[in-house]
């Protein structure tokens, strides 16, 4: 699986939409109803010229768009250097109407789009902070379940979950 930006530039926003749209169509859905409130957010951050510090990113398998979210770095109050934000993330149809879906395959994309978020704030995105936006309490389970994982990493100086959010220092 590959994370990478998607743009209206690189012309991966427009097969986003299509695909998304296709998909929905296959299950009888509008793709101008699926997740607008994300969707509506991502679709100017994809169609305005890039900027290094904010994209909309997305999680690639083969020919399929996974998932797709906002990134963003900045300076927030109560940290010393950068922090990539995880924002808005929206998976595929088929995880809301395909029912051979499994949750290893919802886990298996939420890893991947983690893993993406950190891969950004070591390269393209540098940050010393990483926080994460989930999309459901099933993700709050999720990094829950591994957040013992995650501290004993020699990867993060730190790890917590607060709310709604998982936020961890490189």
């Amino acid at each position: 699986m590959n994370f990478e930006r998607i743009s209206r530039e690189n012309g991966k926003w427009d097969a986003l939409w299509k695909e998304w749209d296709l998909a929905c169509s296959e299950y009888d859905e509008s793709i101008s109803e699926y997740a607008s409130s994300s969707l509506s957010i991502l679709h100017p951050l994809a169609n305005d010229p890039q900027v290094a510090s904010a994209g909309v990113f997305g999680l690639f398998q083969d020919d399929q768009i996974l998932a797709t979210c906002q990134l963003n770095v900045c300076g927030l109050p109560g940290y010393t250097g950068k922090v990539i934000r995880l924002r808005h993330l929206v998976l595929a149809p088929k995880f809301d109407f395909d029912e051979s879906s499994t949750i290893e395959d919802y886990v298996q994309v939420l890893t991947e789009v983690f893993a993406g978020t950190i891969a950004q704030a070591n390269s393209a995105m540098k940050a010393k902070h990483a926080k994460l936006h989930f999309c459901s309490p099933a993700d709050k389970q999720f990094f829950s379940d591994i957040e013992l994982s995650l501290k004993k990493s020699s990867a993060f100086s730190s790890v917590a979950l607060k709310g709604s959010w998982l936020y961890v220092s490189l």
